[in-house]
């Protein structure tokens, strides 16, 4: 393992300590529903696995969460509104990982080879699996559900934004993408 791994282990694992101790509130955003190519999918040429977690104007499910929330938990119904991400800033980088597990380290937003995206309308994320540095078992089995097409939900766990009861009119700050398929 070369330093920067190693840095991206440490600090999943301290952000997964910080959700199971709850040191912060988080709101989980959960999407369902992502067989939808524009949202998820992957490109064979490119070898890139294209990620739009969270939409504008979308319906979603949401939770108060102290820590790790299950995918089968009970979600109120909401909805994010237009322009949510307008200031929207990935300055510590989010962690991405398959069904809550910390072990199944896919990437870091901020890693070499993962493109971010954000707009007023949508964040999004491009996995360029070659250039990726830790291709570890979470990145191998995230392009083999993205190629068998399996059924998956993305929780989204957000610290910092402004919501109104079941509706999300701002997204500042996310700390932990979930791709579940469980």
């Amino acid at each position: 393992m070369n330093q920067k791994v190693l840095q991206i282990s440490s600090s999943t694992s301290k952000l997964f300590s910080q959700i199971r101790s709850h040191i912060f509130e988080y709101i989980c955003i959960k999407s369902s529903d992502f067989l939808n190519i524009d949202k998820f999918s992957f490109d064979e040429k490119k070898n890139t696995i294209i990620l739009k977690p969270l939409y504008s104007n979308s319906q979603v499910g949401i939770v108060t969460s102290e820590g790790i929330a299950d995918s089968n938990i009970n979600y109120k119904n909401g909805s994010i509104t237009r322009r949510a991400f307008k200031n929207f800033k990935d300055t510590d980088g989010i962690n991405i990982v398959l069904n809550n597990n910390e072990s199944s380290f896919v990437a870091n937003s901020q890693d070499i080879g993962v493109l971010t995206v954000i707009k007023e309308e949508f964040i999004g994320f491009g996995i360029q699996v070659d250039k990726v540095k830790d291709k570890g078992e979470g990145l191998k089995e995230l392009v083999d559900i993205v190629k068998n097409k399996s059924s998956v939900s993305v929780q989204c766990y957000a610290s910092t934004l402004g919501m109104d009861n079941t509706t999300i009119g701002n997204i500042d700050k996310i700390e932990l993408i979930s791709i579940n398929t469980k």
